[in-house]
Formats: C-alpha cells, structure tokens, sequence
C-alpha cells in the first residue's frame, strides 16, 4: 500500500506576512519558509548570494596554523607537493591551490596516486612514490588525509611536514600532522567539499600577504565545478561559490577551462546542470593517472596566445573527447598502462 508523507502545513497568516515583506508571491514566500528561510535578510541571502556574505576563512578548524606554515615554506623556498584525489573535486583543488601558491612565488609539485597501483589518497604506496619523485619538504594533502594516520606518521618521520585539507568524515584517531583543516572537526561549514576549503585556505593567505596581480575570483569557476560535480548541498556560503562561479565561468581567464566548455559545446549563462551532465563528467571521464594529471595542469594554466601555452589547451579537448594526451608537468601514474580507470557513463 503507498503512503504518502505530506508536508507539516505553514500558518497561512505567516505566509502573508512573509509574502508582504518581500514583495513577492504566497506561493514564493511559502516555498522559501519551507527550506527554512524565515527573515527577509535570509531570504535575499538566498536568492540574490553575494561574495561579501563570504565569512572569514579562519573560522574554520586549524586555518591558522595551516597558512602560516605554507607562507613559511614559501619563505624558505621549500618543495611543496600537493597531494590529491582523482575526482572532480580532487583535480579542481589541486588547480585552485597550485594558482594562488605561484601567485605567491611558490613552485608547487602536483601528486596524483594511480587508482589501480596505489588506492585513494595517502596510501602506502602512494606516498613511498611521492617521497621517491619529489622529495618533499611540505605535503598538503586535499581532499583526503583526515584517516591517514599511519601514512603522515611515516612523513613525519622522515622529516617531512603535512597539512590535511579535506572534508571527510573524522574518526576517533587524528593524524598527527602540522594542520588538519577539516569542518568536520568544529559546528560549521560542514556542507564543504575540498575545492571550497581549498578557497578558504586561498582566502586565509591572501588575507597575510598580498599576491601581486592576483584575484582569487577568477578562481571562483574552479570552485563551482568541484562544488556541484561532488553533489554537495548549494546552500550557505557553497550557494556563494556556484552563482558567482558559473559567472565566472562565462568570463574565465584559465585556458584549459575554457577549451572544457568549448568541447563541450556550452555556452553562456550557465547552470549547475551544465556542470553536474556537461563538464564534470568530462572530466571525470579521464581514463588513466596521467590523463587526470593534464586535466589538472591544463586546470592550473591562464588562458596565453603564445605556442607555448598551447598544450593544456589541446590536452584538455584530448581529453574531453577521449583522445590521448600530451605531456604537460603533473606527476601521475607510473605509466600510461598502468591505473586505467574505466571510462564512466
């Protein structure tokens, strides 16, 4: 027999209220208190969200300790490897973070496990080929690290430092690692996936120490797509990033994005569905490590006319259209026959 759950009715004479005081419908007013929205400040947040709404990146866990290690290793010109994970959210937080440090004059490595030889994240085997290829002195693990206790513990040991930027759930032991910067770990922001806390990071640097032509809103396409590709809730501050970053999107500066879109055959204005069955497929459609890996480098490049910022540009539609790719600066696999990731429908 089928049941029907019906929703709790709304005082209608609130509804009235709500609806004057916006100026809008009933049945507008009532759809907005049934997602909770009940002032009109909360309602114009929600239908018209702005970046100045953004709250200030510190308030998220160990923020602090996170960026005053990287701007010391960017002081001391240390070798810093970002380490990622292969999907949407992992490749678009890797090039968020790779712009702003060589913004700051940073030289950041890119890291990228093969899904068949070494697993998700700081695995083992992972980490043992990132040590023996890049030598790092700082690791900023994203989009995975928060369970890697064993795996940061062998860094440690070797004298290497770790900061976790990552959104996964927190269990009852936590590496011992320079920052974990996770939202997991305090009440709020929960609803963040890697690209944004990767924003955040972005954000609380930028607030330390200016980076000369730099504007980390035309980053805010990057967030987006890793935003809506990892089917997080568009609501609060993520709600933010989407609107102004399919905006951005219609205006973006980054070669690889945009030659994404144009073998995607989108266009202006955009929509989160654009992304959720258009790009972030695409991208996750990448077959093997080293594909992943352009996707990033080619993610990472401004947009130049020059024949030597051509690469990402070809990589990408490559990629996007399941053709092979060139070779282009992200360490990834070990070969092109090994970690071949089927190619999703």
């Amino acid at each position: 027999m089928t049941r029907w759950i019906f929703p709790q009715p709304i005082d209608s004479s609130e509804v009235k209220r709500f609806a004057g005081e916006l100026g809008v419908a009933r049945f507008a007013a009532e759809l907005l208190m049934r997602r909770g929205l009940s002032s009109a400040m909360d309602a114009e947040h929600f239908l018209a969200p702005r970046l100045k709404s953004l709250r200030d990146p510190f308030l998220l866990p160990n923020m602090g300790l996170a960026a005053e290690r990287i701007l010391t290793a960017i002081d001391r010109r240390e070798r810093i490897v970002l380490y990622g994970d292969y999907d949407v959210d992992g490749v678009t937080s890797l090039a968020l973070l790779t712009r702003v440090l060589r913004a700051m004059g940073a030289e950041p490595a890119c890291f990228l496990p093969s899904r068949a030889d070494e697993g998700y994240g700081l695995s083992p085997d992972g980490v043992a080929r990132c040590v023996s290829e890049h030598d790092p002195q700082l690791v900023i693990a994203v989009d995975c690290g928060t369970s890697s206790v064993a795996e940061i513990a062998a860094l440690r040991a070797q004298g290497v430092d770790v900061i976790v930027c990552d959104h996964h759930e927190c269990k009852d032991a936590l590496p011992d690692c320079v920052a974990l910067v996770n939202p997991k770990l305090g009440d709020d922001f929960h609803y963040l996936c890697s690209v944004g806390i990767a924003f955040k990071v972005a954000h609380a640097l930028l607030k330390l120490r200016k980076a000369n032509d730099f504007d980390l809103r035309e980053c805010l396409d990057l967030v987006a797509l890793g935003s809506v590709a990892d089917l997080v809730p568009l609501r609060s501050e993520n709600r933010i990033f989407v609107r102004n970053g399919l905006l951005q999107l219609a205006q973006s500066k980054w070669v690889g994005l945009r030659a994404l879109v144009e073998v995607s055959g989108l266009s202006a204005p955009f929509s989160p569905g654009n992304i959720g069955f258009g790009l972030g497929p695409r991208l996750n459609a990448a077959r093997t490590p080293r594909d992943r890996a352009r996707c990033t480098g080619a993610l990472a490049h401004r947009g130049c006319r020059s024949r030597t910022h051509a690469w990402p540009r070809r990589s990408m539609r490559r990629i996007a259209s399941g053709g092979p790719v060139e070779e282009g600066g992200v360490s990834a696999g070990r070969s092109a026959a090994h970690g071949i990731v089927r190619r999703r429908a």
